[in-house]
């Protein structure tokens, strides 16, 4: 990963295309990460996201009353009879 320093970051951009992160230093610390916009698209698109209850559609809600917990994990069912 190429790095920089945090006070040529606005040489470097006037400079270059972002087309990989590059890493800020400060005082030879790791501060930021810089990355392509597309990348940030592609994980800003790809993560997940919580959502409060009242949000939830009621097939949202439906789906999940109805989901069941893979058998694999059967195994940890004494965990939660009390």
């Amino acid at each position: 990963m190429m790095e920089i320093k945090a006070n040529a970051v606005s040489d470097f951009l006037s400079q270059h295309e972002v087309a990989e992160p590059i890493m800020i230093k400060r005082q030879g610390v790791p501060h930021a990460v810089m990355i392509p916009y597309e990348i940030f698209q592609a994980m800003h698109r790809d993560s997940r996201r919580a959502l409060r209850v009242e949000e939830l559609t009621d097939e949202d809600l439906e789906a999940i009353f109805k989901s069941r917990p893979p058998t694999e994990h059967n195994q940890y069912n004494d965990e939660s009879e009390d």
